[in-house]
């Protein structure tokens, strides 16, 4: 009988892995992610906002969250940079180093908690600066979102 205790962190580990394996072996330099604290669904957030009808309270509340987050997400998505740069080193490597392997993927498994906790954080934080009405146009913004991604995947690799 397999052990789940047993197993569940090479899971982890290989998961974090593969996840991160094809990043770092298209270059420390992936595009859209140089050390920009807003990357990713932080940035989404910031510029879907922008669109919404907010009241000049909202406005400054939701600036200074994104304010006082800045420096911390900085961090999050430098430090992340600096990981795909040390994969990069590791995989493409003379001889596989399996330690500095698995110790990368620890910490690319640990920085992606860090974002994800840091992301929702400020998520949240904004939405409880909004209206339920704009909650809603935030919604609908999000769905055609993702049709016209659907969409592009559709054209790209056909539909299933």
């Amino acid at each position: 009988m397999i052990s789940l205790k047993r197993h569940l962190p090479r899971t982890l580990l290989l998961t974090a892995l593969l996840g991160a394996a094809p990043l770092a072996l298209a270059g420390p330099e992936h595009p859209g992610h140089g050390g920009d604290p807003w990357a990713g669904a932080t940035r989404h957030l910031a510029h879907a906002v922008k669109r919404l009808d907010l009241t000049t309270e909202q406005e400054d509340a939701i600036k200074a969250i994104f304010e006082a987050n800045r420096e911390d997400l900085k961090t999050s998505f430098v430090a992340e940079r600096e990981l795909r740069e040390e994969l990069h080193a590791i995989l493409t490597a003379d001889v596989l180093d399996d330690n500095a392997l698995a110790d990368a993927a620890q910490r690319s498994g640990e920085l992606a908690e860090e974002r994800v906790l840091l992301s929702g954080t400020v998520a949240a934080a904004v939405l409880a600066e909004l209206d339920e009405t704009q909650k809603a146009e935030l919604q609908a913004m999000r769905e055609e979102r993702q049709d016209r991604r659907r969409e592009r995947f559709s054209r790209r690799y056909g539909s299933d």
